[in-house]
This record gives C-alpha cells, sequence and structure tokens, in this order.
C-alpha cells in the first residue's frame, strides 16, 4: 500500500509531523531574532569617547614617580612619630622630645625628597584600565615626610643636648651676670628661642612645607580618576597638618614662613566628581567589553545601562541638590537570571556607591578650606 493511501486512511496523520517541523522552524527562527536582535547588535558608541584621561606631565617632571620609591606606609609609620593631625601644639612638643631619633628616622629619605620637591609637576598618572598599576599612596607619604623633615631642621633640641664648647665658652660670662638675673628675675623665654633661632633651618622648612602645599594643589588640580580625585581632596588636609607643628614652634620663636604664607594664600579649589566618574566610566565599560560573547551575555544592553548610570551620576554632581541616584543591585531582583546575567553580575562588582562619594567630596574640601583659614590666621602672631 503507498504512503498516499496509508494517509487516506489515517486522516489526520501526517498533521502531527508538518506542526512539529513548522514549530522547529518558528523556534530557529525566533532563536535568530534574539541573537540578531541582542546578542550580534552593535555596541552603542561611547557618549564620552572624546574625554582624554591622560596625566598632565611627562614622568620625568612628576614628583609622584620619585615619590613611589619611599616605603610603603607598613614599612615606616611616620606618623608614629609625630601625631601632627590630633594637634600642633602637642606634635612640635614631641618633635622637641624625640628630636635626635627624629633626625636619625628622616635622614635616608631626605635625598629623596630633595628630589620629589625639585620636580616642577605633582600629578596623577593612572590609566583607565582595571588591570593598570597605579599607586597614589605615595602621594600622601610626601606629606608626612615634609612635616617630620621641616620639624627635624628646627625643633628645639631637648634641655641636656647642649654643645659642650658652647658651655665652656660662656661659663665666664653666664656667673658674670648671676647678679643682674637675680635683680632682673627669671630669663625671658622669648630671648632664649631667639638665641637658638637659625634663619637658614627655619628657610629651609619654610621651603619644604611650601612645596608639600603646592604640590598638594597640583594634585587635586589635574586628577581625573575617582580615586585620585578623593586622593586630592585628602592631599590638601595632609598639607595643611604637616605644616601646622612648625607654624606653632615659629609663632613660640618669631620665625617668618613667608613661602608657606603664600602657599596658603588662595582659596583651595572646589571640584566635582565628574572627570572621576567618566574615568570609572571608561575603565569599566572597556571592561565588560572585553568579556567574551555568550547566550547570557548581552554586552548591548550592559553597555547602555552603563551610560544610563553615568549620566545621573553626572547630573549629581553637578547638581548635589538633586535626588541622589540609587542602583539596586541585580542579584537581589526577582528573575535577574532570565536575562544577560552576565553583564548584571559584573555591573553589580562593578558599580560603586557614587553619590555617597559626592557628599562625602564636597565636605572634605570644605573641612580643608576652614583647616586652611585657620592655619593662615595662626600667622598673625608671626610676622
Amino acid at each position: 500500500m503507498s504512503s498516499r493511501e496509508q494517509a487516506r486512511e489515517m486522516p489526520g496523520g501526517a498533521r502531527p509531523i508538518r506542526w512539529g517541523i513548522v514549530g522547529i522552524v518558528v523556534a530557529v527562527g525566533c532563536v535568530g531574532a534574539w541573537l540578531g536582535a541582542h546578542q550580534l547588535r552593535p555596541v552603542p558608541p561611547d557618549p564620552w569617547e572624546s574625554e582624554a584621561f591622560a596625566p598632565a606631565a611627562r614622568a620625568e617632571e612628576n614628583g609622584l614617580v620619585i615619590a613611589r620609591s619611599l616605603p610603603r606606609a607598613g614599612d615606616e609609620p611616620f606618623e608614629a612619630w609625630v601625631d601632627a593631625g590630633a594637634d600642633g601644639e602637642r606634635a612640635w612638643d614631641e618633635a622637641t622630645e624625640r628630636l635626635l631619633g627624629l633626625r636619625e628616622h628622616v635622614a635616608p629619605h631626605r635625598a629623596t625628597m630633595d628630589e620629589v620637591d625639585a620636580r616642577p609637576r605633582f600629578v596623577e598618572d593612572c590609566r583607565p584600565s582595571v588591570d593598570a598599576y597605579c599607586e597614589l599612596v605615595p602621594a600622601v607619604r610626601t606629606m608626612e615626610l615634609a612635616g617630620l623633615l621641616a620639624l627635624a631642621e628646627v625643633a628645639e633640641l631637648p634641655p641636656y643636648d647642649v654643645d659642650p664648647d658652647s658651655t665652656t665658652d660662656h661659663a665666664n660670662d653666664d656667673r658674670s651676670h648671676d647678679a643682674d638675673a637675680a635683680n632682673v628675675g627669671p630669663a625671658n623665654p622669648a630671648t632664649e628661642a631667639t638665641a637658638r633661632f637659625d634663619p637658614e633651618a627655619w628657610a629651609r622648612a619654610d621651603a619644604r612645607l611650601a612645596r608639600a602645599v603646592e604640590r598638594a594643589r597640583d594634585f587635586h588640580a589635574s586628577a581625573y580618576s575617582l580615586v585620585g580625585t578623593m586622593v586630592g581632596i585628602a592631599l590638601l588636609t595632609r598639607s595643611l597638618d604637616a605644616a601646622a607643628p612648625t607654624v606653632v614652634g615659629a609663632s613660640r620663636v618669631g620665625a617668618p614662613l613667608p613661602r608657606l604664607r603664600a602657599a596658603l594664600a588662595a582659596p583651595f579649589e572646589n571640584r566635582t566628581l565628574r572627570r572621576g566618574f567618566l574615568f570609572d566610566h571608561r575603565m569599566m565599560r572597556t571592561a565588560l567589553l572585553a568579556l567574551p560573547r555568550g547566550v547570557f551575555f548581552d554586552r548591548a544592553r550592559s553597555a547602555i545601562e552603563l551610560d544610563e548610570r553615568t549620566t545621573e551620576l553626572l547630573a549629581y554632581a553637578e547638581d548635589p541638590t538633586r535626588t541622589p541616584p540609587s542602583f539596586p543591585a541585580h542579584v537581589e531582583q526577582m528573575g535577574w537570571w532570565l536575562y544577560d546575567a552576565t553583564g548584571k553580575e559584573h555591573l553589580d562588582m562593578m558599580a560603586a556607591d557614587g553619590s555617597r562619594l559626592v557628599t562625602q567630596a564636597i565636605a572634605r574640601q570644605a573641612d580643608a578650606e576652614r583647616a586652611r583659614v585657620a592655619l593662615l590666621a595662626q600667622f598673625r602672631d608671626v610676622e
């Protein structure tokens, strides 16, 4: 019996087969359309591709390159010698008590710091790549060392550290003035301080601290990554902390600090986090697009979401009175894995709480400016 005759005897028997074939064709078509619409569609261009992120100075001009040869924080805790950030008065007294050890401690780093100070620029040199090497902590170490080196130059020696020759030479003079001292009363502390005043040492300390403030301003003004911008704000405060103890000492002995005063004269610049957000956007977008293709990764969708997030962060950075943007984690949402699971996971890992950083940057820059004004006010007693 022929197949045609069999089909006539079993009406409808071939329909399931035909419908199955149709279903397969439709399914393949849908998958192909989905792949074309999502997996194979082109990624839109970076909306901020014209933004350039490069150091404002060549490596041979940049003091940060030299600063990276300084000891790391864990190797030598500089702040253990003088706690400048707590209280300038106490830090000056601590430098007096520990002067000999302090001088010995900072001596090996003086030449390096001289070279850092001699470089005309002090700027960030990070590249927008997740695997790029970029160490910025040494910038903070230069501020701490500048303060310690200045104190090592001018802090008063402890009473027991007296030059024996000087004591012998002036023994007779001291005895000849005993009677006058008895009539006049105790010696004037200011006179004793002036006797120990070394103009050249104070000039070196003045130059060292002024250069630290100038470096902080340069880094803060030219930083372009998000981390670099926050470090730049921290450097402004650290440069003031470094100078505060020496300013206290200068007020006690009447030493002028003209270079430091000039470096502190202008207000600190207020910067938004716009460049930092764009730097992080470039870095994350590059990392996203470098991921291998896959069924669970829609490169275009992930890039578009990253662009939209950055747009919201930029708007908030420019106008912090707006409602801060919020980006809930994808993995906390129901059914997140059904579509673009790979892209969502990476966005969750890379995304930072940018709105929180905006308020922190504003507050810390305001704190630094208030500290600048307060430190500058102390010079009125000196000059």
